[in-house]
């Protein structure tokens, strides 16, 4: 996102008179961390501004995120980055209505598809500890470290084994502290991914384009060819 609406604008629509066929914005400024949350309604105009397709990016973690997310920027489809790292899976949502998998389940696919094309184990074990980082608090804690050390895809494979072991122990855990009404439970074992979040407005200095937002009912054939 450029700093101000205008500015915003005419990027979007530099990309359509120049003949693109869409458009994918991601809703952070340059210089925002990763930890720091996207902002969907900024894009809202932007995807107002232009009749080519307008694809969204930025904190899709699951599939009730995804619904907000285009309702919120009012796009026609999002791209996925961490969410896929993290759990592939969250694809099967998408159109098939299917449910997540559990990560360790989605790992033990990744490393046989690795071995069935001879992905190397340094290679494998950067992915698969790139998957971990995400579930921490969940049974991942310490065995991420042991997959980054991993000399072959059987110590890879008895890591997820220990993450799956950990994750499993972990959840009784927080459903014995549920039962037991401890105040710290959710407090504790929220999501693991803490995002920041900021009041967003757009600079006084640029003044807002005054035309009327574009029809909606974009072409979006170019997408489906």
């Amino acid at each position: 996102l450029h700093h101000t609406l205008q500015g915003s604008m005419q990027l979007c629509k530099a990309v359509e008179s120049g003949g693109g066929s869409a458009i994918a914005i991601h809703a952070r400024f340059t210089e925002d961390r990763p930890n720091v949350a996207a902002i969907p309604r900024a894009v809202l105009p932007l995807a107002n501004s232009v009749q080519i397709p307008v694809i969204y990016n930025g904190d899709g973690f699951n599939p009730r995120d995804l619904k907000s997310l285009l309702k919120k920027s009012g796009c026609d489809s999002i791209m996925l980055a961490r969410g896929a790292m993290w759990n592939a899976s969250l694809f099967r949502t998408v159109g098939k209505g299917q449910p997540m998998l559990p990560p360790y389940d989605v790992a033990r696919r990744y490393l046989k598809i690795a071995q069935l094309y001879e992905n190397s184990v340094e290679n494998s074990r950067k992915n698969l500890a790139c998957m971990m980082s995400f579930r921490k608090m969940m049974g991942a804690k310490g065995v991420r470290e042991s997959a980054e050390k991993a000399l072959s895809f059987t110590d890879l494979e008895t890591a997820v084994d220990a993450w799956e072991a950990g994750r499993e122990h972990f959840m009784a855990t927080t459903n014995t502290r549920k039962q037991l009404g401890s105040n710290n439970a959710k407090k504790k074992y929220r999501a693991p991914l803490k995002l920041v979040h900021r009041k967003f407005e757009w600079k006084k200095e640029e003044k807002r384009e005054g035309k009327q937002p574009c029809d909606r009912s974009r072409n979006i054939t170019n997408l489906t060819e």
